[in-house]
């Protein structure tokens, strides 16, 4: 079980478990409750789990179902938010190709431009806290902006 009071009852894979409790006390011990803190590109559960809001309008910013254009407004918020701990649940850049040749015809997606826009913050303002796995191997960066 996990040692979140949101699970409790739930039976998790030691390995899910120990990922969500990290990942998630991560976020708690670099920003403090009611922070915005951003999560690329769907992962609400840690927004509940930590108590922290996006600083976006969307919380899932999904190509199939997030619009170009909230997604390139959200950048603009996210820029104006420059909110404490930054998640990256690493897109790989083929799976942008994907799904901008599925769901766009091929043409630039707002998930690129928000995407782009986190890393130019992240590379002026950020630093890499920590670099998890998550099961099944995907890369998952936590970010925290420099004081």
């Amino acid at each position: 079980a996990s040692a979140r009071p949101e699970l409790k009852g739930l039976h998790i894979a030691p390995e899910a478990r120990d990922f969500v409790d990290s990942l998630t006390s991560l976020i708690e011990q670099h920003s403090r409750p009611g922070d915005p803190v951003f999560l690329f590109n769907y992962e609400p559960l840690y927004y509940v789990l930590a108590n922290r809001v996006p600083p976006t309008y969307a919380q899932v910013h999904f190509f199939d179902v997030a619009p170009d254009a909230i997604c390139r407004a959200d950048a603009e918020r996210l820029r104006q938010a420059m909110p404490p701990v930054m998640v990256d649940f690493v897109t790989p850049s083929a799976e942008f190709d994907f799904n901008e040749q599925i769901f766009r015809q091929g043409a630039r997606s707002g998930q690129r431009d928000l995407y782009e826009t986190m890393y130019e913050m992240i590379r002026a303002h950020y630093r890499m806290e920590a670099t998890l796995q998550q099961p099944g191997g995907r890369e998952v960066r936590v970010f925290v902006r420099n004081r």
